[in-house]
């Protein structure tokens, strides 16, 4: 069974007049949902949840701007007065695994980075003491020789 439109735009007024400020800010889509289904329940507006791609679609018609950060969408214009307390953490899981594995990418890099720094160094003393040694063993005969 379709939604009612009329009944799901009215429910939306009432929402962002009761817990959001519009025109400014930018919000999590999960937590606008959340918002919007507990004031459904409070209120008994709707019985059932539009769900996500209804929900979005009727913050577009209210000419509400959405963008992808970190995997998760936001949506501009508008800002919750109290943060939702149905919002559950794996909404985050996604951003959480993206910045872990970022995390020890970098991490990865650097201790490589150091690696080679140091097996450079390494190589470098060597060399340098390899020469010296040289040296020292042609200026020995070349004092040796010079005595002789």
């Amino acid at each position: 069974m379709p939604y009612d439109n009329k009944k799901l735009r009215l429910a939306m007024k009432r929402w962002l007049a009761s817990s959001c400020t519009v025109g400014y800010g930018e919000e999590l889509a999960a937590n606008l949902l959340a918002s919007f289904e507990d004031h459904c329940k409070r209120t008994g507006d709707m019985k059932r949840s539009p769900g996500r791609v209804v929900f979005g679609q009727q913050l577009r018609e209210l000419k509400m701007d959405r963008r992808k950060l970190a995997g998760l969408t936001h949506w501009s214009g508008l800002t919750l007065r109290k943060k939702p307390k149905t919002v559950k953490p794996k909404m985050y899981k996604k951003t959480e695994e993206a910045l872990e594995k970022t995390k020890k990418t970098r991490q990865k890099a650097s201790e490589s980075k150091a690696e080679k720094k140091t097996e450079a160094k390494e190589k470098a003393t060597a060399s340098v003491k390899k020469r010296m040694a040289r040296e020292t063993a042609k200026a020995a005969r070349a004092v040796g020789g010079a005595a002789g």
